[in-house]
């Protein structure tokens, strides 16, 4: 008498029968998992930490948004320098940045500048610096209650160059609401700057239809 064949294993299969894999998700270590219940997702900078920690007092929240903005727009520029677009008023790899937004960062470096060398540190360490897991150590001792007296002079100024900086992005933003009413603010619907290739294409729709227009 034959015997019984073995059993077929359970479990999902790919295309040629053969049993797939079973991967267990990467849920970080201790360390990753202990970062995420305190913080959230913003225990990725320094910015996002002091915020979760409640260490940017009541507007702690634009004051976050105006550090991260300010982040992405510096280092594109000043880490890695400029690529132009080939329109002339655009700039970054990809056409992402724009002639407004490196105004902006030069008109901000210039303030902060103005400020004094402490608060150019204080505010470089909490917003340009990438600290994604720990520091700066001054706001290490604020988030662990065990900070110095000069942590809490280092933090303050750190916090009215942001404030600064939030207050100019507001005036700035209402200036051009109110200069070009359609391209929105309180007078309109926001629309997105056009990309190079945006600009191209409307260029070429441009000519066909002057073309057109010329042998009508």
């Amino acid at each position: 008498m034959a015997r019984a064949g073995r059993k077929r294993k359970e479990g999902r299969r790919d295309a040629k029968g053969k049993l797939r894999p079973i991967i267990m998700p990467d849920r970080g270590n201790e360390r990753t998992a202990e970062k995420r219940e305190k913080f959230g997702t913003d225990g990725g900078d320094a910015i996002g930490r002091a915020y979760r920690s409640g260490l940017l007092g009541e507007d702690g929240q634009r004051l976050m948004q105006t550090a991260r903005s300010f982040h992405r727009a510096y280092w594109p520029m000043f880490g890695i320098g400029q690529v132009g677009c080939t329109l002339g008023d655009r700039t970054g790899g990809g056409g992402d940045g724009s002639v407004e937004g490196e105004r902006w960062v030069i008109k901000t470096v210039r303030k902060v500048d103005s400020l004094g060398r402490d608060h150019r540190k204080a505010f470089d360490e909490l917003v340009l610096d990438f600290n994604p897991d720990y520091g700066p150590d001054w706001l290490d001792r604020h988030i662990e209650n065990q900070q110095r007296p000069s942590d809490a002079d280092t933090l303050g100024r750190a916090i009215r160059v942001l404030a600064m900086l939030a207050k100019i992005k507001t005036e700035d933003s209402d200036d051009k609401a109110t200069r070009h009413p359609r391209r929105g603010g309180l007078f309109g619907a926001a629309r997105a700057p056009e990309t190079c290739s945006e600009q191209e294409a409307n260029a070429d729709r441009g000519e066909d239809f002057a073309h057109a227009e010329s042998n009508a």
